[in-house]
């Protein structure tokens, strides 16, 4: 039994490079003369060893290869399956190993003016293809061409996003434009055409009052969203701030004050309901302005309107505008103030333009002239080694200094675009890599700080970094004699040979011949001896049928067959499993058991060995019941459901099972049901009529 892959060949077998373009071959095929194929003495053709050509590769697996190598007698095979070295690579396409360096394919990502799509190469493995080139006009933005490096709109131009927001044109880079994330519009507002329009509200809604007999002011949503006063000509009457069906003037029996005369609702001679002098009030009614329908301006620029309210008093009501010093931006380029206007009430100012001609809603203060620029925007100064700072809009709109901590274990003054986050991840200092034929890359740091590939020459000899990786890099050491072989702890033994990716000579764990123990058997383990069989255990009939010979591994630890006598005395050639002693009788020949209530089973021999076999009751017995009926042992008497005349004349029996046997038998002679003979009229005799 071949025993499961050992460690060391998981990791010392297989390192497969990503960056890979064109198949290794095995470093011995170069050195290995070509072995024609002359005609046998003979004449008939000659038959090769080989099992694949040396140096091919192929997926055994997921995460594992298998590789075509000679043999120590000198044919090539396919070696044992050998993980991949990295645990994240996966075999793809002709046995390449490797790691996809993009997510999905189609995936797509900006390089410089271009667009690189991530696609299966040769070898299987996906990766960013060569950029592609954007159109005239166009740059890659977020992995697509767009114009002018964005969404092609004009610095300052507004977007509606939804009805409640917009976003803003603004430049991104040298001739880049792109919108912003959104700007929700006030309360109240809504964008249309890329401008919050609308207004706040100037009324409390459920608050009106009659401004005649007919026509309410009441304050309702306009176009806009916003509350605002609205006059409604009622239908019939306007009575105490609502219209009223009908000509009644109040609510029966309300009652209210008016200048300290007290007033009841009721009906009046035109059968209407009205007010009612009923004499001095009990309290005497204070009015709070002179006369219903005047206005006048608060100190706060309110408008109060005087309006009678439910108990009869003058009072006054606020009518809302805006508050004194509010500012609010009327559209992208104009703002307005809440000032006192002609008539002395809060009002908006006319539209003002923006100072500098900057965006009202992205540079609020700015626009309006309530804050400066700190710095150029986009500027950067060292604080420290591992900080700096930038120069970014604040919410304002006008620039201010961010600090922020350098990118880790870079150093501002040295290395600035790393610090500042401006390097594009290609590498890791020090990763190495092959480049084109007797050339390999290193990764380094340029002089803005930056990870970069640099290239280096292979060591002395080397022609080619892929067939050859490590010696290549100069990173070999001597580990053991190419050919040599050696028993390893586990049983196995190992063989020093030229790693096929590194070309770098290393003990390969390999599997013992036949699962031969290498301590127990070296020979057999190396595969030194020619096998009479193929494996061990292997079994076959020979002569007439009573013997047969099983592989056996002998002293010497090769394979051979050892005839012997059949282990059950059974003919080979019609029951080999029970000669060969692979089975054992489950049970005794020709034994019967109940299986549940409907069913039982025989011991039957099948290929030499005695098994169970299940079979269904007969005749519907129960086994239960009646073991024998149910296995078919019965000889019935009659058949079920039947009956018969009695012997007696005036008596009659039924076909009924046997309790104690569980077959068919007739029953002992019952008495007619009628009177008379059963022979003369049996069906009235059992009472069939």
């Amino acid at each position: 039994m071949r025993r499961p892959l050992p460690l060391l060949l998981l990791l010392a077998l297989v390192a497969c490079d990503d960056d890979s373009k064109s198949s290794p071959t095995d470093p011995r095929a170069a050195s290995t003369p070509a072995r024609d194929a002359a005609p046998l003495p003979d004449g008939r053709a000659p038959v090769s060893c080989d099992d694949c050509a040396v140096g091919a590769r192929r997926c055994a697996a997921e995460d594992r290869v298998e590789v075509c190598l000679y043999g120590d007698d000198g044919c090539a095979r396919w070696g044992a399956p050998v993980l991949c070295a990295d645990a994240a690579a996966r075999c793809r396409g002709e046995g390449v190993c490797c790691v996809d360096a993009c997510d999905a394919e189609g995936a797509t990502r900006c390089e410089g003016d271009g667009v690189r799509a991530c696609a299966a190469g040769p070898d299987g493995c996906l990766g960013f293809g060569p950029p592609a080139a954007c159109p005239d006009g166009e740059t890659c933005v977020d992995g697509a061409c767009r114009g002018r490096c964005g969404d092609g709109c004009t610095v300052g131009e507004l977007r509606c996003l939804d009805a409640g927001s917009f976003a803003v044109c603004a430049e991104v880079g040298e001739g880049c434009t792109r919108f912003s994330d959104p700007f929700p519009c006030d309360p109240g507002q809504r964008c249309v055409d890329g401008t919050c329009v609308g207004c706040e509200d100037t009324c409390v809604e459920g608050q009106g009052f009659c401004l005649d007999a007919r026509t309410l002011r009441g304050c309702a949503p306009g176009a806009d969203g916003c509350r605002a006063p609205m006059d409604v000509q009622c239908p019939e009457r306007c009575v105490e701030g609502a219209c009223v069906a009908g000509c009644d003037a109040c609510a029966a029996d309300a009652t209210r004050c008016v200048g300290g005369v007290a007033q009841r609702c009721a009906p009046g001679g035109d059968g209407c309901l009205g007010w009612i002098d009923e004499g001095p009030c009990a309290a005497a009614c204070v009015d709070a302005c002179a006369e219903p329908g005047a206005r006048r301006c608060a100190p706060d620029g309110r408008a109060l309107r005087c309006v009678r309210g439910p108990e009869g008093c003058l009072a006054e009501v606020s009518e809302v505008t805006c508050a004194l010093g509010a500012e609010r931006c009327l559209d992208a380029g104009r703002y307005q103030s809440c000032v006192i206007g002609g008539d002395g009430c809060a009002a908006w100012s006319d539209p003002v333009p923006c100072a500098g001609g900057v965006n009202c809603f992205t540079q609020g203060a700015q626009c309006r002239g309530g804050c400066a620029d700190a710095c150029v925007r986009g500027d950067r100064v060292c604080v420290g080694a591992d900080r700096y700072r930038v120069c970014e809009p604040g919410p304002d709109g006008c620039t201010r200094w961010v600090e922020q901590p350098c990118f880790p274990g870079a150093d501002c003054a040295t290395q600035p675009a790393l610090c500042a986050g401006d390097c594009r991840a290609v590498c890791q200092p020090g990763e190495r890599r092959c480049g084109a034929g007797a050339q390999y890359e290193v990764c380094v740091t340029d002089d803005a700080g930056c990870p970069a590939w640099a290239p280096r020459p292979c060591e002395d000899g080397v022609v080619e970094c892929f067939a050859a990786r490590d010696r290549c890099f100069g990173a070999c050491e001597g580990a053991c004699t190419l050919g040599e072989k050696r028993c390893a702890a586990d049983g196995d033994y190992e063989l020093c040979e030229a790693d096929f990716f590194s070309g770098c000579p290393a003990w390969t764990p390999r599997f013992c011949n036949g699962g031969a123990d290498c301590a127990e058997a070296p020979a057999a383990c190396f595969g030194d001896c020619r096998d009479a069989c193929p494996e061990a255990g292997f079994a076959q009939c020979t002569g007439q049928g009573e013997t047969f010979r099983r592989c056996e591994r002998g002293p010497d630890g090769c394979l051979a067959y050892v005839e012997q006598p059949c282990v059950n005395p059974v003919t080979c050639f019609q029951a080999p499993q029970a000669c060969f002693g692979e089975c054992q009788d489950a049970c005794v020949e020709g034994a019967r058991e109940c299986v549940g209530a409907d069913g039982f089973r025989r011991c039957v021999r099948a290929f030499g060995c005695a098994e169970w076999s299940n079979s269904p009751c007969f005749g519907g017995a129960s086994c239960d019941v009646s073991p024998p009926a149910c296995f078919g042992d019965c000889q019935d008497a009659c058949a079920p459901g039947t009956t018969r005349c009695g012997f007696e004349g005036d008596t009659w029996q039924a076909c009924e099972r046997d309790p104690e046997s569980g077959c068919l038998r007739w029953s002992a002679g019952r008495p007619c049901v009628s009177e008379g003979f059963c022979a003369v009229d049996p069906e009235a005799c059992v009472g069939a009529q």
